[in-house]
């Protein structure tokens, strides 16, 4: 015959129980357990479990976030330095750095810098914002357009751009 503990009644099976009862002490410890988080006002998919969840998978979200790989870019004209230049993608969204992206002395006017590859190129055009090199004369813009070019207007050989921007992909 199976007991109960001493403090909650939970039934358990003891050593000269039949296999047959099995099925029923299975049950009763499960209403019993059941009874008690009812009367403890603990509800069903308990609210601060999930909550606790929520948060986990938002840290394990942030940590896989900060490995991600950046991955230089290729520039599309041999005049314009894009060494500093990076990507990263982030589940939809995409990061890109530019440090010190400027073009061969001698060479102004609008030009393609580099293209990010076809999957992570942003629906609209965006003008992110530029800081310029000391010495970088005002006037340089850039913009990205929904081919996913990124194009200066390149005033001054004296300076380069630097950026730091993201956007988000459907």
């Amino acid at each position: 015959m199976s007991l109960v503990t001493p403090q909650y009644s939970i039934p358990y099976l003891t050593p000269g129980d039949r296999m047959a009862n099995i099925p029923a002490v299975d049950k009763a410890q499960a209403e019993r357990i059941e009874s008690l988080l009812e009367t403890a006002n603990v509800p069903p998919g308990n609210p601060d479990l999930n909550s606790v969840l929520a948060r986990l998978n938002q840290l394990e979200a942030d940590t896989s976030r900060r490995k991600v790989p950046w991955t230089p870019v290729i520039a599309q004209e041999s005049s314009i330095d894009v060494s500093g230049c990076f990507y990263a993608v982030d589940g939809n969204t995409v990061h890109v750095r530019i440090w010190n992206m400027r073009r061969s002395a001698g060479i102004t006017g609008t030009a393609t810098a580099f293209v990010i590859p076809e999957p992570y190129r942003p629906s609209m055009e965006i003008t992110p914002p530029i800081l310029t090199e000391t010495g970088g004369a005002p006037g340089h813009s850039i913009w990205f357009s929904p081919g996913g070019q990124l194009r200066g207007s390149f005033v001054s050989t004296t300076g380069g751009y630097r950026s730091q921007f993201s956007y988000y992909i459907d």
